[in-house]
């Protein structure tokens, strides 16, 4: 999540992919998506390098519109330096999927959301899913359709 996705108009995101996520996915999807664990880790006005500029397409959800999801292009490895959350110099190298999921968090500081950088006739409602697998039968509340673990991203 960054900053600026909850009205903080800071240069400031934090990242993390924990095991419970993980294992939301099949073991084909997490060695296809190349998934990994990603620690809890704060980045204070980060600037991000591209490593390799090959790209790799794959669906991406995000908090901001809950349910959506849509296929992003994004280059496989980066650099990111910033300052982590006790103001010292931090620099990591990321490739795949853990390199996706930071220049995810990367557009937000930049107002810039997956539908701004989706593949044209991407966009999915996930919820559609949930609702034809319950035949109509559901509810929808301000706190999402609670489904398991969530796939968002």
């Amino acid at each position: 999540i960054s900053a600026p996705q909850i009205g903080i108009p800071l240069q400031i995101m934090a990242i993390q992919f924990t095991k419970s996520q993980l294992d939301g996915w099949s073991e084909e999807k997490q060695k296809e998506r190349k998934m990994e664990v990603v620690p809890l880790q704060f980045f204070i006005n980060p600037t991000m390098s591209i490593l390799d500029y090959t790209k790799v397409s794959s669906r991406e959800g995000c908090c901001s519109l809950h349910g959506l999801t849509c296929m992003v292009s994004r280059s496989t490895s980066i650099k990111l330096k910033a300052l982590n959350e006790k103001g010292e110099p931090v620099e990591i190298t990321a490739s795949d999927w853990t390199a996706r999921i930071i220049q995810h968090e990367m557009d937000h500081l930049t107002g810039t959301l997956i539908t701004d950088k989706m593949e044209p006739g991407t966009l999915v409602n996930e919820f559609w899913n949930v609702v034809n697998n319950r035949r109509g039968k559901f509810s929808l509340s301000f706190a999402g359709i609670k489904t398991g673990p969530k796939k968002w991203l």
